[in-house]
């Protein structure tokens, strides 16, 4: 069974996005021991809403399916899943994509993260 004491760190899937219609996704990741104060001083939250997530989104081949894809930062939602919205900006169709998400847990070290994307001056 891949979920350990309530925590899955990393997660592989295959999604369908089809134009036009933004999809929500449940990334499948939980991480109950949220010490980041403790491990990792200034860690990046999962929730992406201030600063950017630590939650990754890494695009797997074949990855031409991407090339119309864009991504929203990660959020949390009231019952705790990491959600990710990905639009599909083509003009009609449907792009099956592979994607890894991975959180990396802070035993693992300290990390920064930038959101994804950047609206306005920077």
């Amino acid at each position: 069974m891949s979920v350990n004491a309530g925590q899955l760190l990393w997660n592989r899937q295959q999604i369908s996005v089809t134009a036009g219609s933004p999809l929500v996704v449940n990334t499948g990741l939980k991480q109950q021991s949220q010490a980041f104060g403790n491990s990792s001083v200034n860690e990046p939250p999962l929730d992406g809403s201030s600063v950017g997530s630590r939650v990754q989104v890494i695009p797997l081949p074949p990855t031409a399916a991407w090339a119309t894809v864009t991504i929203s930062e990660p959020t949390v939602d009231g019952s705790g899943n990491i959600n990710v919205t990905f639009t599909n900006t083509a003009e009609a169709g449907t792009v099956v994509l592979n994607v890894l998400f991975w959180d990396p847990h802070t035993s693992i070290g300290p990390g920064q993260a930038t959101k994804y994307a950047i609206v306005g001056p920077s």
